[in-house]
This record gives structure tokens, C-alpha cells and sequence, in this order.
């Protein structure tokens, strides 16, 4: 163990003059030892002091040393403590062969400030100041273990002048812990072949301990006289004194601190001599003598004061610049001390006398010894016993905390079983942070001390890790907004690591069942909420196609077709607003395909066709074309629109109108179905789920004169709009086609709406009063609330189907669906990468998707009810142009 030689002078204050330490040596601890060969005495200094007292409750002590001055050893703070919580100081007195020892702790004022102003970070809380406090008071305990061990004379110092009956427990944990302590003491001593009777009790002697208290109310104008005389009369200071060592014999004696027998005691009292020293002058206040000195410096005359300064003490200054051998204190002490270096203590009582144990060693043995009880009582022990009896120390000194954590401990299940009380298996972090909060409250209305924090601490490990242990939900988000209700769980599909092994294997499933139409609408079923767009767009309508759908028409929609196993998605690329998905520039391509057709008298006007997909052109007016194929989708030449697609890189999500050119998806999210050949307006349809009177299509009527008069006639047709729908004036001039937009709730319910914010109902006479011009030429919302209600709660439809029905004439229908299902910048989705289609004579039925997702971007219904106007259909979804009949 290393040795940090140093000088810690004892009363020395900063700032003050102390002519004893002028001309101090600081010499090693081998320089120490060669002093002499002399028996020394050794006095430890303990105790308190106040805040309004000197800085050093060792500053009397400098009254005793010799005026030569004082040879300076230090015990290295960081042997006790790195942080400095409590440290001795020595120092010996050559002259009178006294080794002087003083225990700075926490219970010294300028320490404690210390060590608070330098762990301000550590001290802000509640728990880290009773750590902190704790700690320190352990570390003190050891240091008057090591302090009871090695020295002849304890003086314990307290700013009053009452006795603390706190030092009772001290003394008891002290006794009790140094007899466990013996055995293992001794064997360090042993090894050092120290006198035997000095091994086997463990220390020098029973130190003989004196009180030393600082102040009193008591005034003593006259030093008390100690005569025989019977006119003399004892002081009031004296008087207390005597009635003070009265008070503490008689608690130490019931407390069983002191016995007859000093050996099997952990300190004594002197039976015959004072062991209470009462100071008799009033406490030093630093600004006070200051200000008496700069006081007496002014009204006197400088030369003189100067000496008066250099020789003379203020009144009420104890233990500064007093070496004159009458200083009562210094009587107190010497008498002590000159007996201790005689004939040494007997403190011993009782009939029968034992004789005493008192060992009287050189410096050089001494700090040997000194250094050897230092280390086994700082470090950590090798023996498990002594290990096993320090960790009592804390349980012994403790007694409040030692309660807490009993009451703690009790309290704990009771916290635990009010966090388990009414969870289900699973449950989700937000229900974990409710009955945590509860189960802290039940906790904190019981527990009590300052091992609150500590066990509130392990509740919340401990109901966390109920909580992760197998009753933790997944709470995975589905595409519509609810959580997984399994446990923890990895997919199928993961690849297994060390962080997911133990979890189980299983699919994502919410518990919430909707009830859906399949791609034509002529079957419904139940259908699971999805997690994945794949599921929710493809897979539940391909399973239910099976036993409804396969027999139907469809028209093939685009799909990526791999060519090597290599194949990856591709990037994401914005093409600007005149991009093809764009409304404006696959209007603008079509128009520019569209131009190069004629018409069946054999004639081109490509001017018409323009204006009719101007959207500023009149709302009845249809674009006439004839078809490439008579049985066929147009097909369109530009080279922009027909780049070849890849079979390397595919898109991660749908078609929409920022995808890069050439990408196709894996799968198609929409389906197009032709359902029958045939539609009766009077019936409807024949489907699953429609509200009363909602299942039928809208009538749209198309004017089919001739190109020269088709101005003329669409003129006219827009000043008779106002006449019946079913009128043979109208039904003469026009082709009627039928158009309807289905929305469907999760519960089921369907129906067609006649426009924006209308649900569109069928009149019982059957003459439709109503047409789809406003679902045509108006931004149709993709979400609109469903008139079915359970308990109190409304439901959203979300627009599903487009039902047309073409009919076999000249004319021909062409499909350009474009959905917006967000606010801006959200993109456009549609079904075909190459434009708009055209549509064979038949009822057709196009399926939307039930999400939306893009880019791994998922565009769900927006929770703000202002946003939902945002989310919509967009108008002109459905053009005419004629041509040869379709077959």
C-alpha cells in the first residue's frame, strides 16, 4: 500500500496566523520513524462541529503542541475514500512525544460544504443525497474503527454543551462490530510480531474518552479555584462540568457502553479525573476577529500594536497563539497525556481488578501497526467472514433505511398484484403504462423511507418484464389503423436471429372481421383485417374468385413478368407535373392518339376531337372515334406510351402517376369484369348487401347525330335537359348508357350515389329523375359516411366499384380512372400504365383497391374530417368516341 507523506497541522486555518506551524517540516514516514525510540501517546480528535464554529474542531489542540512545531504525517484520503467523504489528518508533537490524529468527515461543516459544492450533480435528487449520506457515514464508521484501534486518548469534540445521545447507537454498532472484527484483527497484527497482549485485544488499550464541548450560555467572569478552603466557591462553568460527566457516566453505565472492566469495553472513562472539558470563552466568529483586530489596529498607536498584534491575544479566541502552560485546556489534556506516558491507564473497577492492557510503542511501531490496521479495515478484505461482517455495517448504522426497505419489500407484491389485476393476455404498451401508473400509486400510498425510490425502480423492471415475458402485444398496425392483438411475434416470412428466436411464428391478425363484396359484387364475405397491401388488394379477391368470379370476362391488366430470378424493385422517379399520370398529359396523349383515327364515313376531323377533350368543353357533348379493333381495347401508337416494360426491375407498389416509365407491379390491385351482356333498368341489380332502392345504375344519354350537325344537335340537346330522361324526344336523338359509382362500409352495406354529397335512391314509378351527369362531371368523394350506425359509432364507406354498362352502338366508351386518396402531393392511381381504355358493349363492373399504397408509402383514410374532401375520384373518369360498332 502506498504512503502519501504530508502535513495536515491541526487548527491551522486558512488565513489565520499561527506562529506554532512556522517553520514546519514535512518529512516522510522513514524520516518519522527515526525520531526516537520513545513510547509515544497517541490522541485522536472526533466529533462536530457547528456552522457558526472555527473551521477545525481540532483548533484547541494547537494550544498543546510545543512551540518547535509539529512533524506532519498524512493517511491518504483516497485509501478511504476517492471522493473524500471523510480523511485523517496527523501530526506529532517531537517535544512531548504525541501523536496527534483528527478525523474529518461529514459531520464537519467546511467538509461537508465541500464535498456538496462538488457534487451538486449527484446531490439533486432525493435517492442520491441518502446514498450519498449513507456512503459517508459507513466510511466515518470505519474510520473510528481504525481510530478506537490505535489510539490512547479519544477526544470528541461538539459545538455545545450537551451531551448527543445519538453516540449511544454509535457506540453500541461500533462495540458490536469491532468484537465480530477481533479474530481477523488480530492475525494482521500477528504478522507484524507485536506484543501479545497488544494481538490479542486488538488495539493499544481501552481508549480513555473526553469530551470536549465548544461553547456554553454559562459567563465565568473568574477561572474556577480549586482550594480546600471553605470560602473559595466552585465556578458555574466548573459546577457544569462536573454535572455534565454525572449525565454522561450515568447513560454510558445504563447503556452498557462502560463496564467494570475496561478490557471487554470499547472505551473508558477516568474514574478519578476530569473527562468533561467545557470551553469557557465565547466561539470565534471569523468576521468578529477580524474586525477586532482592525478595531484595535485604529485606536491604537502602530508600533505598539504591532507587538500587541504579534504577542497578544483577543479575547474569545480559543486555542490561537495560546501557549502559555496555563491555558486550561492544556491542563485538561496534559494530565491525560503525562499519564499515559508513565504509568498508562486503569480504568478498571470492581472487586476484583483485571489488570489492564496498555501498550506504550515507539513512532516507528506504531505507524507499522497504524499503517496495517488502516489497510484491513479500507480495503476490501480477502477473508469471506470479514467481508460477511462489513456488510452488517450498513444494516447496523441504518436502522431507517433497514425499515424502508422491510416496509418496501412488503409493499412490492401488493404493487405487483394491482398492476396484474384485470389485464388480459395481451395487452398493449399504453395499457403497460396505465397499470404501471396505478400500481405506483398503490406502492408510494404504503411504502415509506428513503428506499422508496430503489424499489419503485425494480416495480417497474419487475412489471415490465411481466410484460415482456410472453404477455407483451404485438400491436403491428394493419393498413386500416388497428393493432395486432397476438403476442410478440416474428412473420412467417422473417428470417430467424439470435433477437427474434424465441419468439413464436405466426401471422398478423387484429381480431376485427369486415364484411366485403367480391371483385364482380355478386358474393360477399368476411374478409380479415390486412397488413399487407398484397392481402388487402389481391389476395382475398383472388381466394373468393374461385367460387364466384372465375367464369367472368376480364380484361387483363399489365403485370411484371420476370425473366431472371433476379429481379428487384425499381426506384422512385417524379416525371413532373406533365408527367403521364398526370390528368392533363394522358388527356393531352390520348387527344394526340385519338386525332389520327377516322371515322366510319371515311373523313378525319382532328379539330373536333380536340375540343372534346377540352375540359372546358360542354358536359353533354362525347367524343366520336372509331376503334383500331372492332373487339378490342384502343390501341395506342405514340411511343411514350408504348415504352417497352422491363423484367428485371419491377414497382414496389401500385400504379400510379410518379412511377418511372417501362415498371410494371407484381400484381394488379384493380379488376375490370364484365359481368353480362345485358342490364334491366327496371330491375337493377341482382347483388348482395345494397340498401333498399339503391341498387340501381344512373342513366346517361349520348347524342348520336352526325359529325355536320352535331353542333347543331348537341345545341338542342342541351336546351331540352330540363325535359324528362325518358321522354321519346330525348330517347330519339341519344344512346342511353348506364353508369353507377358503389360505396361500401365495412358492415356490408351498399349503395350508388347520384352525386358528390347524395346517395342516390330509385323512385317507386321507376322514371329516374336523376342522371350521371354530376357523378361524370364532378369530383366524386372516395369516402362518404354510411347510414348504418352500432352504438352510436358511424361508419365510412369508401368508394369500391364503377359499374358501366355500354351498349351496343356506335359508340364507344373509354375508361380514364384516376384517384387521388390523400391531400396533395399525394399522386394519382390508376389501372392501366398506357392510358385510357375502351370498353366492349356489356355491363362491366372495375373493382378498386381496398388500400392504396405507393412508393412503401400507405395512404390511409385521413383522420381529419376537413382532409377527406382531398380524397376523391376525379371527373371525366369516363369518355365516349364513335366509331364502328363494337361486337
Amino acid at each position: 500500500m502506498g504512503c502519501l507523506a504530508r502535513c495536515h497541522c491541526m487548527g491551522q486555518i486558512d488565513g489565520y496566523p499561527d506562529p506554532v506551524l512556522h517553520g514546519e517540516q514535512v518529512e516522510t514516514r522513514d524520516e518519522l520513524s527515526n525520531v526516537d525510540e520513545n513510547g509515544i501517546c497517541v490522541v485522536s480528535v472526533i466529533g462536530k462541529n457547528s456552522q457558526n464554529s472555527l473551521p477545525s474542531k481540532a483548533s484547541l489542540i494547537t494550544s498543546v503542541l510545543s512551540p518547535q512545531g509539529p512533524l506532519g504525517y498524512g493517511f491518504p484520503c483516497d485509501l478511504i475514500n476517492s471522493d473524500q467523504k471523510c480523511c485523517i489528518e496527523c501530526s506529532y508533537d517531537r517535544t512531548s512525544h504525541v501523536m496527534y490524529l483528527h478525523l474529518q468527515s461529514i459531520h464537519d461543516m467546511k467538509n461537508m460544504a465541500s464535498i456538496c459544492s462538488s457534487m451538486l450533480q449527484n446531490l439533486d435528487t432525493q435517492e442520491g443525497f441518502d446514498k450519498f449520506t449513507q456512503s459517508a457515514e459507513q466510511d466515518a464508521a470505519r474510520a473510528l474503527l481504525f481510530m478506537f484501534s490505535v489510539s490512547h486518548i479519544i477526544l470528541i469534540h461538539h459545538p455545545g454543551s450537551s451531551f448527543d445521545v445519538g453516540y449511544v447507537k454509535l457506540f453500541h454498532i461500533l462495540d458490536i462490530l469491532r468484537s465480530k472484527l477481533l479474530s481477523h484483527l488480530g492475525e494482521v497484527l500477528r504478522s507484524l510480531h507485536l506484543p501479545k497482549d497488544w494481538v490479542n485485544a486488538g488495539r493499544l488499550c481501552a481508549p480513555r474518552v473526553l469530551f470536549l464541548f465548544q461553547s456554553t450560555l454559562l459567563v465565568d467572569d473568574k477561572p474556577a479555584v480549586v482550594s480546600k478552603g471553605r470560602g473559595q466557591k466552585t465556578s458555574p462553568v466548573k459546577r457544569l462540568q462536573h454535572a455534565v460527566e454525572d449525565q454522561i457516566y450515568r447513560i454510558l453505565r445504563k447503556a452498557r457502553i462502560i463496564t467494570n472492566i475496561s478490557n471487554n469495553s470499547l472505551f473508558a472513562v477516568p474514574a478519578n479525573q476530569e473527562f468533561v472539558f467545557i470551553n469557557r470563552e465565547n466561539s470565534l466568529q471569523p468576521i468578529n476577529f477580524f474586525a477586532e483586530k482592525l478595531t484595535r489596529k485604529c485606536a491604537s498607536n502602530l508600533d505598539d500594536d504591532s507587538s500587541y498584534f504579534e504577542h497578544q491575544v483577543p479575547s474569545g479566541t480559543p486555542g490561537l497563539l495560546m501557549h502559555s502552560p496555563n491555558h486550561p485546556f492544556r491542563e485538561f489534556l496534559s494530565q491525560h497525556i503525562e499519564l499515559a506516558l508513565s504509568k498508562g491507564f486503569d480504568d478498571n473497577m470492581g472487586r476484583n481488578p483485571v489488570p489492564p492492557v496498555f501498550e506504550s510503542p515507539s513512532l516507528k511501531v506504531w505507524l507499522e501497526a497504524a499503517q496495517a490496521v488502516h489497510a484491513f479495515f479500507f480495503e476490501e478484505p480477502k477473508d469471506i467472514k470479514a467481508k460477511a461482517h462489513f456488510g452488517q455495517l450498513h444494516n447496523l448504522l441504518h436502522t431507517n433505511a433497514r425499515f424502508s426497505e422491510g416496509r418496501c419489500i412488503k409493499v412490492l407484491p401488493l404493487a405487483e398484484k394491482a398492476y396484474q389485476e384485470g389485464l388480459p393476455h395481451h395487452y398493449t404498451q399504453a395499457d403497460h403504462l396505465a397499470m404501471l401508473v396505478q400500481a405506483k400509486r398503490v406502492f408510494m400510498q404504503h411504502a415509506r423511507g428513503p428506499a422508496c425510490h430503489q424499489y419503485l425502480k425494480q416495480l417497474e423492471q419487475d412489471c415490465t418484464k411481466f410484460w415482456e415475458n410472453g404477455h407483451r402485444m404485438c400491436e403491428h398496425q394493419s393498413l386500416t389503423g388497428n393493432p395486432c392483438t397476438n403476442e410478440l411475434h416474428r412473420l412467417p416470412s422473417d428470417e430467424e436471429t439470435d433477437d427474434n428466436a424465441h419468439l413464436p411464428e405466426m401471422e398478423h391478425c387484429s381480431q376485427v372481421k369486415t364484411r366485403a363484396a367480391c371483385n364482380c359484387g355478386r358474393r360477399q364475405a368476411e374478409r380479415e383485417d390486412p397488413f399487407d397491401y398484397k392481402t388487402a388488394n389481391f389476395d382475398w379477391y383472388e381466394k373468393q374468385e374461385s367460387s364466384c368470379c372465375h367464369t367472368l370476362d376480364k380484361h387483363p391488366l399489365p403485370t411484371f413478368t420476370p425473366t431472371s430470378p433476379d429481379s428487384r424493385a425499381g426506384g422512385k422517379i417524379h416525371r413532373g407535373p406533365q408527367s403521364l399520370g398526370s390528368p392533363d398529359s394522358k388527356l393531352e396523349a390520348v387527344s394526340t392518339a385519338l386525332s389520327h383515327l377516322t371515322l366510319s364515313n371515311g373523313n378525319s376531323s382532328p379539330s373536333l376531337y380536340q375540343d372534346e377533350f377540352n375540359p372546358e368543353a360542354s358536359q353533354d357533348q362525347a367524343m366520336h372515334c372509331s376503334a383500331s379493333s372492332p373487339h378490342s381495347p384502343i390501341e395506342l401508337d405514340d411511343s411514350e406510351l408504348c415504352r417497352q416494360h422491363s423484367t428485371v426491375e419491377y414497382l414496389a407498389g401500385m400504379v400510379h402517376s410518379d412511377n418511372p416509365l417501362g415498371l410494371l407491379p407484381k400484381f394488379s390491385s384493380w379488376s375490370i369484369r364484365m359481368l353480362s351482356k345485358s342490364y334491366n333498368p327496371s330491375a337493377g341489380l341482382d347483388q348482395p348487401g345494397f340498401l333498399h332502392f339503391t341498387s340501381y345504375l344512373l342513366p346517361w344519354d349520348i347524342p348520336t347525330q352526325g359529325s355536320d350537325i352535331w353542333p347543331i344537335a348537341s345545341k338542342k340537346y342541351k336546351q331540352n335537359r330540363k325535359a324528362k330522361v325518358g321522354s321519346d324526344s330525348n330517347a330519339a336523338n341519344s344512346v342511353r348508357f348506364y353508369v353507377g359509382l358503389e360505396y361500401e362500409c365495412p358492415r356490408g352495406h351498399r349503395f350508388f350515389m347520384s352525386g358528390p354529397e347524395k346517395i342516390f335512391k330509385a323512385p317507386a314509378s321507376g322514371v329516374f329523375k336523376e342522371t350521371a351527369h354530376k357523378i361524370l362531371h364532378h369530383d366524386m368523394p372516395l369516402y362518404f359516411p354510411c347510414h348504418c350506425s352500432r352504438s352510436g359509432k358511424s361508419f365510412m364507406t369508401q368508394l369500391m366499384r364503377l359499374f358501366v354498362y355500354v351498349a351496343d352502338t356506335p359508340l364507344q366508351i373509354a375508361l380514364n380512372v384516376r384517384v387521388q386518396p390523400a391531400p396533395p402531393p399525394s399522386p394519382n392511381f390508376h389501372p392501366h400504365v398506357e392510358g385510357p381504355l375502351a370498353l366492349p358493349p356489356g355491363l362491366w363492373v372495375v373493382r378498386f383497391p381496398y388500400v392504396y399504397y405507393g412508393d412503401s408509402v400507405h395512404y390511409p383514410m385521413p383522420s381529419d374530417a376537413q382532409q377527406l374532401s382531398s380524397c376523391k375520384l376525379h371527373k371525366e373518369f369516363l369518355t365516349v368516341c364513335e366509331g364502328t360498332p363494337l361486337r
